[in-house]
């Protein structure tokens, strides 16, 4: 790969510049005012040679000022490599556990409770609430599948006429 320059738009315009693509095609870019662009010596030759006009080379107008060489970023570290020299980078403090708020439905468990089956409840004392079955009593269940149990209920909703759909208007011809 070769090595790539950086230069700065210094004018109050747009300035086009040339960058060869994957496929080694001339592409024209444009570079905003303030903005940068990194160029080869093979796409600065491109690009000075492309207005048609001396006058309008933007590395000899004063558009295009060289901000970096390539010589200096030949031997910089690739964006994405994450290996790092151990000792250039300072150790990292170890964070201090932070305190866990207290749950107010958590539970605490202690010798007594420790041997106790997990998820195994204490029956209830007292009466079942209404409408609940009693500790240990059996509950009636239909004598073959699809019987119902119990008295059956009357249909509430009344049966409504159906009616068919207005047919819809034949379509217009077009004029």
């Amino acid at each position: 790969m070769e090595p790539k320059s950086k230069f700065k738009n210094t004018s109050g315009g747009v300035a086009g510049a040339v960058q060869l693509d994957h496929q080694n095609e001339a592409k024209g870019v444009a570079v905003y005012p303030g903005e940068s662009v990194w160029l080869t010596e093979r796409e600065q030759v491109l690009t000075a040679n492309a207005p048609r006009n001396e006058e309008d080379n933007p590395f000899t107008n004063g558009t295009f000022t060289l901000e970096v060489k390539a010589e200096d970023v030949a031997h910089s570290r690739p964006i994405g490599d994450t290996q790092v020299d151990p000792a250039e980078q300072p150790p990292e403090p170890e964070p201090a556990p932070e305190p866990e708020p207290e749950d107010p439905n958590s539970v605490e468990i202690t010798d007594e409770s420790a041997g106790a089956e997990v998820g195994a409840a204490e029956p209830p004392e007292g009466p079942a609430p209404e409408g609940q079955p009693a500790l240990h009593e059996e509950v009636a269940e239909a004598e073959a599948p699809g019987e119902p149990v119990g008295e059956p209920v009357e249909e509430l909703v009344e049966e409504q006429p159906r009616s068919s759909p207005k047919p819809l208007p034949p379509p217009k011809a077009a004029g």
